[in-house]
């Protein structure tokens, strides 16, 4: 992965601190938030953003119950000093036909390190490589395995393809292949997951 040159960099960092402060300030101060700071799960994820060895890459997955998940759930979750740091900056991918409808979205999404991802395009997409090819670089990759926003509390049971949503239940749902070919090109397996819940609910 070639180095951004700084003009690109600084724009970057930017937008991607700007983001993290207003998502965090939203979500603490005007929402109910609840973090269980003591968890050891919750430690290993903030260990393994701020601290992993220099080239170790990162992979987290999350269920997906609102299309502010991300960037407003780990804003909440992180600290201060490892949500404000640009090498702790996650990447991740978008539909094209949600988050890359304009020119001036596009600019926004990329410069906040969001790759977009074409439905249906398979898992030889070119920006799912590039995003398979961060992994492998010691990056930081953040995704929602579903592929879209499901709000029946069970991951992928919302009924995709041939299957029932009783039978999505059952078998734990469909849950797209990208996923498990970044893992296989990372150079070690670094997956976190992330459940949560509550963000499609309105108090």
């Amino acid at each position: 992965i070639a180095k951004l040159n700084p003009v690109i960099a600084a724009t970057t960092s930017f937008v991607c601190s700007t983001v993290a402060v207003v998502a965090r300030i939203w979500m603490t101060g005007f929402n109910t938030v609840e973090i269980n700071r003591g968890d050891a799960n919750l430690e290993h994820f903030v260990e393994a953003v701020s601290n992993r060895a220099s080239g170790q890459p990162l992979i987290t997955l999350a269920n997906h119950s609102s299309v502010i998940d991300d960037p407003v759930l780990m804003a909440a979750m992180l600290p201060w000093e490892s949500l404000m740091q640009p090498r702790n900056f996650r990447f991740a991918a978008c539909s094209q036909e949600v988050c890359f409808r304009s020119d001036i979205a596009a600019a926004f999404m990329a410069c906040g390190q969001v790759l977009p991802i074409k439905r249906g395009a398979g898992i030889d997409h070119p920006f799912l490589l590039d995003l398979c090819r961060h992994a492998a670089a010691g990056r930081w990759v953040h995704l929602f395995p579903e592929g879209k926003v499901n709000q029946t509390g069970k991951l992928g049971s919302d009924g995709w393809g041939v299957r029932s949503v009783a039978e999505s239940e059952r078998v734990g749902g469909k849950l797209k292949w990208g996923v498990g070919k970044m893992i296989a090109h990372a150079p070690v397996t670094p997956v976190s997951t992330v459940a949560h819940k509550g963000a499609n609910e309105n108090e």
